[in-house]
Protein backbone atom coordinates (compact mmCIF):
# COMPACT_ATOMS: atom_id res chain seq x y z
CA UNK A 1 0.00 0.00 0.00
CA UNK A 2 2.84 2.37 0.86
CA UNK A 3 4.58 1.70 -2.48
CA UNK A 4 1.35 2.25 -4.42
CA UNK A 5 0.83 5.57 -2.64
CA UNK A 6 4.37 6.67 -3.45
CA UNK A 7 3.95 5.77 -7.11
CA UNK A 8 0.61 7.61 -7.27
CA UNK A 9 2.04 10.78 -5.78
CA UNK A 10 5.08 10.53 -8.05
CA UNK A 11 2.77 10.63 -11.09
CA UNK A 12 1.21 13.92 -9.89
CA UNK A 13 3.92 15.97 -8.27
CA UNK A 14 3.39 18.69 -5.70
CA UNK A 15 0.57 21.15 -6.30
CA UNK A 16 -1.25 19.00 -8.88
CA UNK A 17 -1.69 16.13 -6.44
CA UNK A 18 -2.72 18.51 -3.64
CA UNK A 19 -5.36 20.11 -5.89
CA UNK A 20 -6.72 16.70 -6.89
CA UNK A 21 -6.94 15.66 -3.25
CA UNK A 22 -8.64 18.91 -2.26
CA UNK A 23 -11.16 18.77 -5.12
CA UNK A 24 -12.21 15.21 -4.33
CA UNK A 25 -12.51 15.99 -0.63
CA UNK A 26 -14.76 18.97 -1.49
CA UNK A 27 -16.96 16.78 -3.72
CA UNK A 28 -17.36 14.20 -0.97
CA UNK A 29 -18.23 16.85 1.64
CA UNK A 30 -20.75 18.53 -0.65
CA UNK A 31 -22.32 15.19 -1.52
CA UNK A 32 -22.72 14.31 2.16
CA UNK A 33 -24.28 17.71 2.84
CA UNK A 34 -26.77 17.28 0.00
CA UNK A 35 -27.68 13.81 1.23
CA UNK A 36 -28.33 15.24 4.70
CA UNK A 37 -30.45 18.04 3.24
CA UNK A 38 -32.46 15.62 1.12
CA UNK A 39 -32.86 13.22 4.01
CA UNK A 40 -33.94 16.08 6.27
CA UNK A 41 -36.54 17.27 3.77
CA UNK A 42 -37.78 13.71 3.23
CA UNK A 43 -38.35 13.32 6.96
CA UNK A 44 -40.34 16.58 7.00
CA UNK A 45 -42.35 15.37 4.01
CA UNK A 46 -43.02 11.99 5.62
CA UNK A 47 -44.40 13.47 8.85
CA UNK A 48 -46.48 16.01 6.93
CA UNK A 49 -48.13 13.24 4.88
CA UNK A 50 -48.74 11.17 8.01
CA UNK A 51 -50.49 14.14 9.59
CA UNK A 52 -52.48 14.72 6.42
CA UNK A 53 -53.60 11.09 6.24
CA UNK A 54 -54.76 10.98 9.85
CA UNK A 55 -56.52 14.34 9.51
CA UNK A 56 -58.49 13.04 6.52
CA UNK A 57 -60.30 10.63 8.86
CA UNK A 58 -61.86 13.62 10.68
CA UNK A 59 -61.27 11.88 13.98
CA UNK A 60 -61.56 15.13 15.90
CA UNK A 61 -65.24 15.26 14.97
CA UNK A 62 -65.78 12.13 17.02
CA UNK A 63 -64.89 12.95 20.61
CA UNK A 64 -62.43 10.51 22.15
CA UNK A 65 -61.88 8.45 19.01
CA UNK A 66 -58.76 10.23 17.78
CA UNK A 67 -56.73 9.41 20.87
CA UNK A 68 -57.86 5.78 20.81
CA UNK A 69 -57.00 5.44 17.12
CA UNK A 70 -53.61 7.06 17.66
CA UNK A 71 -52.86 4.62 20.49
CA UNK A 72 -53.74 1.68 18.25
CA UNK A 73 -51.59 3.04 15.42
CA UNK A 74 -48.72 3.62 17.84
CA UNK A 75 -48.87 0.01 19.05
CA UNK A 76 -49.18 -1.49 15.57
CA UNK A 77 -46.48 0.67 13.96
CA UNK A 78 -44.16 0.80 16.95
CA UNK A 79 -44.13 4.57 16.66
CA UNK A 80 -44.29 6.85 19.67
CA UNK A 81 -47.80 8.29 20.01
CA UNK A 82 -46.34 11.77 20.56
CA UNK A 83 -44.86 11.59 17.05
CA UNK A 84 -48.30 10.85 15.59
CA UNK A 85 -49.87 13.69 17.56
CA UNK A 86 -47.11 16.03 16.41
CA UNK A 87 -47.61 14.97 12.78
CA UNK A 88 -51.27 15.91 12.98
CA UNK A 89 -50.41 19.25 14.58
CA UNK A 90 -47.76 19.81 11.92
CA UNK A 91 -50.23 19.33 9.09
CA UNK A 92 -52.75 21.66 10.71
CA UNK A 93 -50.10 24.35 11.25
CA UNK A 94 -48.82 23.94 7.68
CA UNK A 95 -51.70 23.06 5.33
CA UNK A 96 -49.21 23.42 2.47
CA UNK A 97 -46.13 21.23 2.59
CA UNK A 98 -43.22 23.50 3.58
CA UNK A 99 -40.10 23.31 1.45
CA UNK A 100 -37.51 25.38 3.30
CA UNK A 101 -34.19 23.49 3.17
CA UNK A 102 -32.88 25.45 6.16
CA UNK A 103 -35.54 23.95 8.46
CA UNK A 104 -35.32 20.37 9.66
CA UNK A 105 -37.93 18.34 11.47
CA UNK A 106 -36.29 19.36 14.76
CA UNK A 107 -36.98 23.01 13.87
CA UNK A 108 -40.60 22.32 13.02
CA UNK A 109 -41.11 20.51 16.33
CA UNK A 110 -40.21 23.80 18.04
CA UNK A 111 -42.36 25.86 15.66
CA UNK A 112 -45.55 23.78 15.78
CA UNK A 113 -46.72 25.17 19.18
CA UNK A 114 -46.41 28.75 17.88
CA UNK A 115 -50.03 29.37 16.96
CA UNK A 116 -49.67 32.89 15.56
CA UNK A 117 -48.76 32.72 11.86
CA UNK A 118 -46.85 36.02 11.88
CA UNK A 119 -44.71 34.93 14.80
CA UNK A 120 -44.04 31.52 13.27
CA UNK A 121 -42.93 33.08 9.99
CA UNK A 122 -40.66 35.49 11.87
CA UNK A 123 -38.91 32.57 13.59
CA UNK A 124 -38.65 30.71 10.27
CA UNK A 125 -36.92 33.72 8.71
CA UNK A 126 -34.63 33.94 11.72
CA UNK A 127 -33.50 30.35 11.19
CA UNK A 128 -33.06 30.89 7.45
CA UNK A 129 -31.00 34.06 7.85
CA UNK A 130 -28.78 32.89 10.72
CA UNK A 131 -28.65 29.12 10.16
CA UNK A 132 -29.85 28.81 13.74
CA UNK A 133 -29.79 25.31 15.28
CA UNK A 134 -33.03 23.95 16.69
CA UNK A 135 -31.81 24.19 20.31
CA UNK A 136 -31.27 27.92 19.97
CA UNK A 137 -34.60 28.30 18.18
CA UNK A 138 -36.39 26.65 21.10
CA UNK A 139 -34.70 29.05 23.53
CA UNK A 140 -35.63 32.05 21.39
CA UNK A 141 -39.28 30.97 21.40
CA UNK A 142 -39.24 30.32 25.16
CA UNK A 143 -37.67 33.74 25.75
CA UNK A 144 -40.32 35.40 23.54
CA UNK A 145 -37.76 36.90 21.13
CA UNK A 146 -40.49 37.96 18.70
CA UNK A 147 -42.41 39.89 21.36
CA UNK A 148 -39.21 41.55 22.60
CA UNK A 149 -38.25 42.64 19.10
CA UNK A 150 -41.76 43.99 18.42
CA UNK A 151 -41.80 45.93 21.70
CA UNK A 152 -38.38 47.42 20.94
CA UNK A 153 -39.61 48.63 17.55
CA UNK A 154 -42.69 50.26 19.10
CA UNK A 155 -40.58 52.03 21.75
CA UNK A 156 -38.16 53.28 19.10
CA UNK A 157 -41.06 54.55 16.98
CA UNK A 158 -42.59 56.46 19.91
CA UNK A 159 -39.26 58.07 20.78
CA UNK A 160 -38.82 59.26 17.20
CA UNK A 161 -42.37 60.62 17.13
CA UNK A 162 -41.84 62.64 20.32
CA UNK A 163 -38.52 63.98 19.04
CA UNK A 164 -40.20 65.04 15.80
CA UNK A 165 -43.06 66.76 17.66
CA UNK A 166 -40.74 68.90 19.81
CA UNK A 167 -40.03 72.36 18.33
CA UNK A 168 -37.61 75.04 19.43
CA UNK A 169 -39.43 77.96 21.10
CA UNK A 170 -39.28 81.18 19.11
CA UNK A 171 -40.11 83.62 21.92
CA UNK A 172 -37.47 84.87 24.33
CA UNK A 173 -37.42 82.61 27.35
CA UNK A 174 -34.77 84.40 29.41
CA UNK A 175 -34.36 87.92 30.76
CA UNK A 176 -30.83 88.91 31.80
CA UNK A 177 -30.39 91.99 33.97
CA UNK A 178 -26.95 93.46 34.62
CA UNK A 179 -25.75 96.25 36.91
CA UNK A 180 -22.85 98.31 35.48
CA UNK A 181 -20.53 99.86 38.07
CA UNK A 182 -18.28 101.90 35.80
CA UNK A 183 -17.23 102.49 32.21
CA UNK A 184 -13.60 102.29 31.05
CA UNK A 185 -12.52 103.40 27.54
CA UNK A 186 -16.00 103.21 26.16
CA UNK A 187 -16.48 99.54 27.18
CA UNK A 188 -19.06 98.47 29.66
CA UNK A 189 -17.51 96.40 32.41
CA UNK A 190 -20.15 94.65 34.53
CA UNK A 191 -18.57 93.77 37.86
CA UNK A 192 -21.70 92.67 39.62
CA UNK A 193 -24.46 90.88 37.80
CA UNK A 194 -27.72 89.42 38.88
CA UNK A 195 -29.48 87.15 36.49
CA UNK A 196 -32.94 85.87 36.71
CA UNK A 197 -34.70 83.44 34.44
CA UNK A 198 -38.37 83.84 33.87
CA UNK A 199 -40.93 84.28 31.11
CA UNK A 200 -40.06 87.86 30.29
CA UNK A 201 -41.37 90.59 28.05
CA UNK A 202 -40.65 90.81 24.34
CA UNK A 203 -37.14 91.35 23.03
CA UNK A 204 -37.86 94.98 21.97
CA UNK A 205 -39.11 95.81 25.45
CA UNK A 206 -35.96 94.31 27.03
CA UNK A 207 -33.74 96.33 24.72
CA UNK A 208 -35.60 99.54 25.48
CA UNK A 209 -35.39 99.05 29.25
CA UNK A 210 -31.69 98.21 29.18
CA UNK A 211 -30.89 101.21 26.99
CA UNK A 212 -32.77 103.50 29.35
CA UNK A 213 -30.98 102.06 32.38
CA UNK A 214 -27.55 102.49 30.82
CA UNK A 215 -28.08 105.89 29.18
CA UNK A 216 -26.83 107.60 32.33
CA UNK A 217 -23.32 106.32 31.56
CA UNK A 218 -23.51 107.59 28.02
CA UNK A 219 -23.33 104.09 26.65
CA UNK A 220 -25.66 102.20 24.35
CA UNK A 221 -24.66 98.64 24.85
CA UNK A 222 -27.06 97.35 22.27
CA UNK A 223 -26.09 99.57 19.34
Amino acid sequence: MGKSKDVGQAGLIGARYGKLLGDIRTLIDEGKRRVQEVAGQEIVTMYWHIGQRITKEHLTENAGYQEAVLRDLSDELQVDISTLRRSVAFYRAYPQLPANPALRWSHYKALIPVADLKQRQWYENLVTQTNMPHQQLSKSIQNAAFQAQTAAKKTSGKTKAVATALTRPKDAAYLYRGIVDRVIDGDSVPRKAAYEMRDGPSESTCRSRLQSALSGNGQNLLS
